[in-house]
This record gives structure tokens, sequence and C-alpha cells, in this order.
């Protein structure tokens, strides 16, 4: 959905300009504290997005937790990556697709893409992780049943739910989650939002994630009516996290994780 990225570049710096200057009470320190920061892709301003280091960075700064986008390799080696291609990330280096290449191919020209394995080893008792499940049109019924016991098989050290979660834009990517994996899952909605929620409901997931400026008084009352969970991107300024905290949202996902987490901390200082 191009046209649905385009829109998104053109009305949201205006949108995130209003509620900047928007002024926003102090939260309390429960709602403060309530509200649980996810840094998007890890600390990618300062890092390779979805890299160790990234990942890393986050737990240093003491952020809650991070959103990380699992990818498949023609072996099915889960990996964590965000584009099907390599071009955007490593424009340096030649264009592949991951389905191409197997993991060991992968590993050699991009030794910074890391697995599913090496996130788990290292940060699962460290970040909740938030998995979103790309996309994987290419994979046949036999593929998806594997990559399913797979995923299952690597994230066993964990418990899905306080440990971590999925999120994903189409329910397509349920077949590649098993029934306990998408009851902790979040769908995200970027139109219909009414609609999506009936399905968030209808599924037994978790909950909803969208825009924050297009969670309505309305939608959040019919969120938490339902007993679901709400996640919202991507504030970054101090006004719009006080917003979203007052509220009682209780994911925020953005893109400037270390600056809201510095302003976390002093606001706790103050309460």
């Amino acid at each position: 959905m191009g046209w649905i990225n385009t829109l998104h570049a053109l009305v949201e710096p205006p949108i995130d300009l209003f509620y900047k200057v928007l002024p926003s009470k102090r939260p309390t320190q429960y709602q403060i504290q309530r509200t649980q920061i996810i840094a998007h892709r890890g600390d990618h301003l300062n890092y390779t997005e979805n890299s160790l280091q990234a990942l890393d960075s986050c737990v240093k700064h003491g952020i809650f937790g991070v959103e990380i986008d699992i990818q498949w390799t023609k072996d099915l080696v889960p990996i964590i990556f965000h584009d099907p291609s390599t071009k955007r990330v490593f424009p340096q280096n030649a264009d592949v697709y991951l389905k191409d290449l197997n993991y060991s191919e992968i590993s050699l020209l991009f030794p910074s893409i890391p697995t599913l394995d090496e996130v788990v080893a290292k940060f699962a008792n460290r970040l909740h992780l938030m998995f979103e499940i790309k996309p994987q049109d290419w994979m046949d019924d036999s593929q998806k049943q594997t990559a399913k016991s797979i995923l299952q098989e690597k994230l066993s050290p964990m418990t899905v739910g306080k440990n971590f979660h999925f999120l994903f834009f189409r329910e397509a990517e349920c077949s590649l989650l098993i029934p306990e994996f998408i009851q902790h899952s979040f769908l995200i909605a970027e139109l219909n939002m009414y609609a999506q929620l009936n399905r968030v409901v209808e599924r037994d997931m978790k909950g909803l994630c969208c825009h924050y400026a297009l969670v309505t008084p309305k939608l959040r009352k019919q969120v938490y009516l339902q007993k679901k969970q709400l996640g919202v991107g991507y504030p970054g300024s101090k006004n719009a996290y006080y917003r979203e905290c007052r509220l009682g949202t209780d994911f925020v996902f953005t893109n400037d994780a270390l600056q809201l987490q510095s302003i976390k901390n002093e606001t706790l200082k103050q309460l």
C-alpha cells in the first residue's frame, strides 16, 4: 500500500507538530509507569535498525521493550530484518532478496543481520520483544507449517505475553503463528479502525495498534470495554508522550525512544 505510506509522509509532520505544541498536563506516577516505551526497530537513530547494537543500546538506557521484525531465509532461518530485500538498509551492497538466499550466504554478505536465536539468547530477559511478523507470500503451505514449528521452538525459552508479543498488518500472517501466539498478538490498523478492532475481538487477540492521531475517544473506550490493549505510534515529543500516558495507552511505539525514556526518568524524579 504505497499510497498509504505517501499519505502518512504528508500528514504526519503537521500532526506531530500540532501535538508537540499542544499543552499536556504531567501524568501521575502510576500513569507514566503504566505506559511502556517500545523502541521502533531498536535505537535505530544511532545504530543500524534491528541490529544487536540497536537493541543493546535500549538495554543500557533502561527502555522497556523493542519492536523488531522477523523475516525468513530460503532455508527457513528466522532473522531480524524489516524489508524483504537489503537495498534500503545496506545501499552500499548488492541488493538481494532474503528469500532467495540460505542463511549461510546471508551471514557472509550481511554479518550484522542477527538471527532470532541471537536475539533470544542475548535479550530474552532484558527487553520486552515485540515481533512484527512480515508477509511471507512466497512460502507454500508446507513451508509455513515448518516455519510455524520453528518459531515456536526458537521462542520456547520465553513466555508469550510476559516476555514477548506479536504484531502484524494482515491476518494472513496468522498462518505463521500457533494459536497461543495469535492470542498474544496485536493487529496494526492503518484504516477502518473499528472493523480492525472487531477482528481483534473475534479472534481473541491481545489488542490493536495504530497511529496515535487516529485514536478517537470513542475508539479508545471501545478497546478498553473489550478488555483489549492499545499501542500507538509514533509520538516523539514530551506533550504527545504525556498525553498518551494520561489517556492510559498501554504501549507507545516510538522512533525517539531515548528521548522519551529521558523524559520519563526526569518526570519520575519530579513526582
